[in-house]
């Protein structure tokens, strides 16, 4: 009670404002989809150099959001929300750690290992809080799988979609073609931060998202270097995931919370995701003319 008096939100941003916070971590974690796809697209990229990459950009997006949201109370709100978090901060890093040594022992991707390792350790917190904790967390999955058979439908459409196009030269050698060639550097940027947030709005998931902004710059981007490529598709990923009706962050948040997905796509994470495109792109134009 004593933390609602740093920030005051309705009950959508309450709900949007931690989407925004997981989604960022599509830039530098290990863990996410996102990752494994710039890995494969960019096989040459260091991980290093993609990991430390994206942790400033996620910190400089988080700390733009708290600015926005909070203003001159966003350092004590900020304070507030680590404290809340540290009880579960040693579980987290054990379970972050068993997977990064499971993917070192047995040779699994990041996503298997993950698979692997995490429902040992949701099992073991909720034996640890005693049989009537395990029933009630074990009934409200139960009663939440239930209703989200339609989202998980959509969801695994777009996924198949998405795999689908992959597959696809035709459709991927005519989207190729769709920006003309040799745009000037700081067009072909903007141009394609505000497609990733265009397409999310339409409803895109964020796998064909990535893959149509890599499409795109093939044949027009062939003057930037992969890591600033790199991060436009992260960008576009994070957007899709963040406002896109096939996002599984926006699924499950509106599953959990019991609120409409369409006003956690139509939040105040399109404006935001909108300034960040463009404050992004101009840091992009600047760090590749240098």
């Amino acid at each position: 009670r004593r933390h609602t008096r740093y920030i005051s939100v309705t009950g959508v941003q309450t709900c949007a404002l931690p989407i925004c916070g997981v989604c960022t971590g599509i830039y530098w974690s290990p863990f996410t989809v996102g990752i494994g796809f710039i890995f494969f697209s960019f096989p040459q990229l260091p991980a290093w150099q993609v990991f430390s990459t994206g942790m400033v950009v996620a910190i400089a997006i988080i700390g733009a959001s708290a600015l926005a949201q909070g203003g001159r109370r966003s350092p004590a709100a900020l304070v507030a929300t680590i404290g809340a978090f540290r009880p579960i901060l040693a579980p987290l890093i054990a379970a972050t750690g068993a997977v990064v040594i499971t993917i070192a022992l047995t040779g699994l991707s990041n996503l298997q290992a993950t698979i692997v390792v995490m429902p040992i350790f949701c099992l073991y917190q909720m034996l640890k809080g005693g049989r009537e904790r395990t029933w009630r967390v074990t009934s409200i999955a139960i009663e939440r799988m239930a209703r989200s058979g339609d989202d998980m439908l959509v969801f695994t459409s777009a996924v198949v979609l998405g795999s689908i196009l992959l597959e696809s030269r035709p459709v991927l050698d005519a989207i190729a073609h769709v920006l003309p060639p040799h745009l000037p550097v700081p067009v072909l940027i903007g141009t394609l931060c505000a497609i990733g947030l265009g397409l999310g709005l339409l409803g895109l998931n964020a796998i064909l998202v990535g893959t149509i902004l890599i499409a795109l710059a093939a044949s027009a981007a062939g003057d930037l270097p992969d890591m600033v490529l790199a991060l436009i598709v992260l960008y576009g990923w994070t957007a899709a995931s963040m406002v896109s009706f096939a996002s599984l962050a926006i699924l499950t948040t509106g599953s959990m919370f019991q609120i409409d997905s369409r006003k956690l796509v139509w939040s105040a994470n399109v404006p935001f995701l909108a300034l960040v495109g463009d404050r992004k792109s101009t840091r992009l134009n600047s760090s590749h003319t240098d």
